[in-house]
């Protein structure tokens, strides 16, 4: 028993880790070592222009990106044609680890091992996860948000490492201000008295912390990021909810709907609000009877946060399904929660060839899209572009153009996020 407690969150994160670089591979081979995404290549050069200190708090998009920011500090120490790498393990170790305490959260609660395996390898799996921001860096605020989510409403055991909650609080809030959306629910399950007093308090208190950090960096940020509660930006979201939970069906699509950041959605507006109305009651519903039944009172919590997880960022007027990783696979994760002992009353045969049918289901989509694993431009061929560039002219600095031929023409960046490099920088 002990040997299992002990290696089985391992496992899976290291299955998670393996899972992400395969799946960025698959999407193109030279995506390893040749495709550095945007944040993920616009942080390090900060700390090679700058310093780690000045670059760790300067806000990007209007926020603080705290987790992306210390892992900059990381990948600038290494030689910079490993860059693409870099960022792609790193992410991945990080993911990984999140994957292993979402484990032990839900095995500690009562889930089944299967049950539990399949809700933290959920967003390396999900076909959401490769449009955008699979080992991706400055993506990493999704699977921050989902573990956060996940081991509030799933209050773990007192066998678990006690600050492993409030510091992944702290870091997340840090990292993404979407984390205030988790303070109703830790209150809620303290009146419920599933967590003690000193307990809420110290997540509370780790979580405010956090989250005054971000809003003073929020309020003070040059490049500020305007809130659009319009009907256009609201049409947006439940459009956007609505086809990235089709996505978990294989090969339907509905819409017009382009994998670009600057997405144009028209899939059915009637029934993306009555998805979301639908969402929103049954949840509703579901906290308030499900105080009895803990399952059912953790997937239902683990929806109502996905609503104002993926409500918060589609207000700032601009379209990702990036905004709809978490959601998702917080979507799916309340299901496996809730059929959970279901799938463990089944034999392990039907358990193994349903796993297998809905891995072909979803195989055409386990490789990461074209659009993040596709080198635009190739980070060897720009590196040696700027190369030749500092040997031809008497320049101290070069512009660096990261993949997906970012940033674009006309964007209002700080000095500090500048994606720029001294040319004696190349050396290292």
């Amino acid at each position: 028993m002990k040997l299992h407690v002990r290696w089985s969150p391992i496992v899976i994160g290291i299955s998670a880790l393996v899972v992400g670089l395969l799946r960025l591979e698959l999407g193109n081979q030279a995506a390893l070592t040749e495709v550095l995404w945007a944040e993920d290549g616009l942080f390090p050069l900060c700390v090679r222009a700058h310093d780690p200190i000045s670059c760790t708090f300067e806000p990007f998009a209007g926020y603080l990106l705290f987790v992306p920011r210390l892992g900059a500090i990381l990948l600038a120490t290494l030689p910079i044609s490993l860059w693409p790498f870099g960022a792609a393990f790193l992410t991945m170790v990080i993911t990984g680890l999140l994957s292993g305490a979402i484990y032990s959260a839900l095995k500690s609660f009562g889930l089944s091992m299967f049950g539990s395996s399949a809700a933290a390898l959920a967003y390396v799996l999900l076909p959401i996860t490769g449009l955008e921001v699979i080992a991706g860096v400055g993506s990493l605020n999704a699977p921050l948000l989902i573990a956060s989510a996940v081991l509030v409403v799933a209050v773990p055991r007192p066998s678990c490492w006690p600050p492993a909650v409030p510091i992944l609080l702290l870091v997340t809030a840090l990292t993404i201000p979407t984390a205030v959306v988790l303070a109703p629910f830790i209150a809620l399950n303290w009146m419920w008295r599933r967590i003690e007093s000193k307990v809420a308090v110290i997540w509370l208190a780790a979580l405010s912390i956090g989250l005054l950090a971000q809003a003073t960096v929020v309020l003070l940020a040059v490049d500020r990021r305007d809130m659009d509660l319009s009907i256009t930006s609201m049409g947006n979201w439940v459009r956007g909810l609505l086809d990235s939970v089709l996505s978990l069906v294989p090969g339907l699509s509905l819409g017009d709907v382009s994998l670009t950041p600057f997405t144009v959605l028209r899939p059915f507006p009637y029934l993306a609000w009555l998805l979301v109305g639908l969402l929103a009651i049954t949840s509703v519903l579901g906290v308030i009877h499900g105080r009895n039944s803990p399952r059912k009172s953790i997937a239902a919590q683990l929806v109502l946060l996905a609503l104002p997880i993926s409500l918060i960022p589609s207000l700032s007027g601009t379209f990702s399904f990036r905004y709809f990783v978490a959601p998702v696979t917080l979507l799916v994760i309340a299901l496996l929660v809730l059929i959970d002992k279901r799938l463990e009353r089944l034999s392990h045969l039907k358990v193994t060839v349903g796993s297998v049918l809905l891995a072909l289901l979803w195989m055409t989509s386990f490789p990461a899209s074209g659009l993040r694993s596709s080198p635009a431009p190739a980070w060897s061929a720009e590196l040696d572009r700027v190369s030749a560039e500092c040997q031809a002219g008497q320049v101290t600095w070069v512009e660096i153009t990261l993949t997906p031929a970012w940033p674009p023409e006309g964007a209002e960046l700080t000095e500090l996020n500048q994606p720029r490099l001294r040319c004696i920088s190349l050396t290292g």
